[in-house]
């Protein structure tokens, strides 16, 4: 791969990672919920996705489609079920005092942060048009099905965590300056209603 295919992959990810939609709205939501480092678990599950839907189009994607058809849409249902089961608990969550510092309990172990994100990208069409479409376009397949996708997959995760990762720290520093009860309630129900959104559009599309 050359120094100017990668770097117009690593921007044509990176715009991808920018653009609003359900990954970018449950990163907002969670980060405004959990803070920034609980929020980091999942949006190493979205990279991990990201480098899967990549490898899938390197190697097939429309083959492996066809095989896990009804697998990718159980998958793609259950993931925006469940942040739409996130977004009503987050909603309905009580305030109090002692609550203003806290975090908003969502998954409690790392790996469920972690397959939440993971999840919700394997249900998210973006970046299965976007790896079809722009792909291609970009970069040799033959040639990243022969060795070069090890140097893809890295460029790709980090084009998205540079996108994701400022969303997650403005979410975070935003719940740091709302310290108000009423605030804190606000808060929670704007970020349930973005999961819930985020859910919604994964579950349409």
């Amino acid at each position: 791969m050359t120094l100017h295919a990668a770097f117009a992959f690593f921007l044509a990810v990176y715009l991808l990672g920018l653009t609003p939609g359900p990954g970018v709205f449950a990163v907002i939501a969670r980060g405004l919920a959990q803070g920034f480092v609980r929020t980091l678990p999942f949006i190493a599950g979205i990279l991990c996705g990201n480098v899967t839907w990549l490898t899938l189009t390197v190697f097939g994607l429309s083959m492996v489609a066809q095989v896990l058809g009804p697998l990718f849409l159980a998958v793609k249902i259950a993931g925006g079920l469940y942040l739409v089961w996130m977004g009503v608990k987050m909603w309905r969550k009580r305030v109090s005092e002692e609550d203003i510092d806290a975090d908003v309990p969502m998954e409690r172990s790392l790996f469920r942060r972690w397959l939440s994100g993971y999840m919700l990208t394997l249900g998210n069409p973006k970046p299965i048009f976007f790896y079809l479409s722009v792909l291609p376009n970009l970069l040799d397949l033959n040639a990243l099905a022969h060795g070069a996708v090890l140097t893809a997959a890295p460029i790709a995760a980090a084009g998205i965590a540079c996108a994701l990762v400022p969303y997650c720290l403005m979410a975070s520093r935003l719940r740091r300056v709302l310290r108000s009860v009423t605030a804190r309630r606000r808060l929670n129900r704007g970020a349930g209603a973005m999961l819930v959104g985020a859910g919604a559009a994964v579950v349409a599309n």
